[in-house]
């Protein structure tokens, strides 16, 4: 991987050097933008390709042993093979992405401290986003998803019926793990007190987990807790899909549904759901949309769980009713890529107006929230509350683009700022 990262900086790094003076571009989003567009990530994929294979596949098999189940191992040969087949080409993009806001911020540092494009290209070589140590990072967290991911798998095929929470031999501290740990055996596919529906929940962690099944003495509360129908505060803000293979069915023709479906967070698909750690570091399957030229990463389709914490300290758990995510090449006043909500069943080619929220926290601008797919405000402002709790007071003005200003605001506006100013009478 490290070897890879460096092939993959020089290259940007060359890029920079030759690229308009820094000090003079007219948008400075773009110098990096177009020098982390001009690298072959193709690279990243085939560095971790074989590790990860090999990884899943030796999970399993030691999980497959132990459970003493019945069937051929061979099945999970292919699983193996998919796996690291789809997490490879889900880095090329998260990679990049996390690069690309890497540099962004050595960018203004370097346009501050007045340097050169030279001085610029070699600050970015000696960068963390090239290190050695980055490199050795992001190797261990795929190669622990990957084992967890192997592990999980075989777990379910033998009928694994429950899990406990293992803590590595080098945990010597009071964390969340210690909080999973304590809670003893759970329901298989219950997440522990952390949030985590699987090792690792931060990063750095090396903990494991146990299954438990049928016969195992541990596993009879489990059992006994099935035949209740007790919902509980956290059972009741998960999805309920009656029929999910009928349901996965009635969407794959849709041209925006089936592919924001793909992410990990979706109800609707087989894939785990995503750890808190995870989720924190972007590091799970997302879908990805195009409409009328706007690439949109999904991160949380319909149906979906959000969670998070308030600036005040206060936990909020929201299920959402349309897909949401964020437009990919924009950054937005928080730093990050512009936020984006995309209508359920809408058409990929879709040509409307664009409603851009001024989004406030205590008073004060924090970022935007884009809706893509409604034909008028009173449903847009309708779309975007229904994403929140009752008596959610963030919402600000309401902009109507339509979506060539939209491209262009992206390209050219100010996207730190409210857009209510930039756009005149198009805002209510």
């Amino acid at each position: 991987m490290l070897g890879t990262l460096q092939k993959i900086g020089l290259q940007i790094s060359k890029h920079v050097e030759h690229g308009a003076t820094l000090g003079k571009a007219k948008r400075k989003k773009s110098i990096v933008d177009e020098a982390v567009d001009s690298a072959d990530w193709t690279d990243v994929d085939d560095a971790v390709a074989d590790d990860l294979t090999r990884q899943f596949e030796d999970a399993a098999r030691v999980e497959w042993d132990a459970s003493g189940a019945n069937i051929s191992f061979d099945i999970f040969s292919k699983d193996a093979r998919d796996y690291a087949e789809e997490r490879g080409a889900e880095l090329v993009t998260d990679i990049s992405d996390s690069t690309r806001d890497m540099l962004r911020s050595s960018l203004a540092q370097a346009i501050e401290d007045g340097q050169t494009n030279a001085e610029f290209a070699k600050t970015l070589m000696d960068s963390y986003a090239f290190s050695e140590e980055r490199a050795a990072t992001i190797a261990r967290t795929e190669l622990a998803f990957a084992d967890v991911a192997g592990h999980t798998k075989a777990s379910r095929e033998a009928g694994a019926v429950g899990k406990r929470w293992l803590l590595s031999d080098d945990h010597n501290f009071d964390d969340e793990c210690n909080e999973n740990a304590d809670e003893d055996v759970i329901p298989f596919d219950d997440a522990w007190a952390s949030g985590d529906m699987w090792p690792p929940s931060h990063p750095n962690c090396q903990c494991d987990f146990e299954a438990v099944y049928a016969d195992d003495p541990d596993a009879e509360d489990l059992l006994d807790d099935d035949e209740e129908d007790d919902e509980d505060e956290t059972t009741k803000w998960l999805p309920v899909v009656e029929n999910p293979i009928k349901a996965w069915r009635d969407i794959e023709k849709a041209q925006v549904d089936h592919p924001a479906h793909e992410a990990a967070t979706s109800s609707l698909n087989l894939r785990n759901q995503p750890s808190t750690a995870q989720i924190s570091a972007g590091n799970y399957r997302m879908g990805h949309i195009n409409v009328s030229g706007l690439d949109i990463t999904i991160e949380n389709p319909a149906q979906s769980v959000r969670r998070g914490v308030a600036p005040d300290g206060t936990s909020w758990v929201s299920q959402l009713t349309h897909h949401y995510g964020y437009i990919r090449r924009t950054e937005g006043a928080d730093g990050d890529h512009v936020d984006c909500l995309v209508c359920v069943g809408m058409d990929d080619g879709y040509g409307g107006p664009v409603w851009v929220v001024d989004q406030y926290i205590d008073g004060k601008f924090d970022e935007h929230k884009c809706l893509v797919g409604w034909p008028d405000e009173i449903r847009a402002r309708s779309a975007y509350l229904e994403q929140y709790q009752p008596g959610w007071k963030g919402l600000g003005n309401i902009t109507r683009m339509t979506m060539e200003q939209f491209k262009e605001w992206l390209r050219n506006g100010d996207t730190t700022r409210p857009a209510k100013p930039q756009m005149g009478n198009e805002s209510t």
